[in-house]
């Protein structure tokens, strides 16, 4: 069973990484588990240790880290729902995801070879020893094999930018992801449960599974105008719910057969 990291903002929007190892390294090193090709965060930032339970993430940067509503200080731990969004610096954010909705509850191969309790403490002792593994990147010559690596990595984000701009062009207008969770995030009135929905619809479209977006889109869309129906809403143009409809409507627009 494997796990997916999708960087929903940032340079590298729109990309997702399949994790299939128990213990992942997120960073700016272009040999990292989850490549984030910016100099805003070191290079090994996160470390991302899964188990049965779920996923659980080392802090390995200067600044804290936000999971949801909880903040993770420097060299601190804490879980990591998979219905949360993972904040990294000033823009970047990550979402997770497993392949089997009830991966996280099911006794699958993704976590069988890691139950023994031995390979969890010597797992442990490699993920508190970050410095000694980033001595190993010095070097002129790797350096500059590194930055080659991370402008593929830029120019091949790009590509997949444009591509899925252009596939989306034409019926799209307004507010794009970001703004519409930033703002709904921000807004008392919109609950943190459709902020969630909205995220693992747009997830499902990034991966591919256009006709399961949509499906949740429809649903969402139905019960914000149920919702406002029942609350007698006016439905004012400006408010953010009625942008979130909007977008939302852009992209059952943008899924049609």
């Amino acid at each position: 069973m494997s796990a997916f990291i999708t960087i929903q903002s940032g340079i590298a929007a729109g990309t997702s990484h399949r994790i299939e190892n128990r213990v992942a390294r997120v960073g700016s090193d272009p040999q990292s588990d989850v490549c984030l090709p910016t100099a805003e965060i070191p290079g090994h930032a996160l470390t991302l240790e899964f188990d049965k339970n779920g996923c659980r993430v080392y802090n390995r940067c200067r600044n804290n880290v936000q999971i949801g509503e909880q903040m993770v200080e420097p060299d601190q731990a804490a879980a990591w729902p998979e219905t949360d969004v993972l904040q990294l610096g000033e823009d970047i954010e990550l979402l997770l995801d497993f392949e089997d909705p009830e991966a996280q509850n099911a006794n699958s191969n993704f976590y069988t070879e890691f139950d023994d309790e031995t390979d969890v403490a010597e797992n442990h002792s490699a993920v508190k020893q970050p410095e000694q593994a980033e001595n190993k990147s010095s070097g002129s010559a790797k350096t500059m094999m590194q930055l080659a690596i991370t402008l593929l990595c830029i120019a091949g984000c790009a590509l997949l930018l444009l591509r899925d701009q252009n596939r989306n062009s034409g019926p799209e207008s307004g507010p794009g992801f970001s703004e519409i969770v930033t703002s709904a995030v921000e807004n008392a009135d919109v609950s943190s449960e459709l902020i969630r929905r909205i995220q693992h619809a747009e997830t499902q479209r990034i991966r591919g599974r256009r006709e399961i977006a949509r499906e949740q889109y429809q649903a969402i869309r139905d019960d914000i105008i149920a919702a406002q129906v029942d609350r007698h809403s006016d439905g004012a143009s400006a408010s953010p719910v009625a942008q979130i409809l909007r977008f939302i409507q852009t992209r059952l627009e943008s899924n049609r057969p």
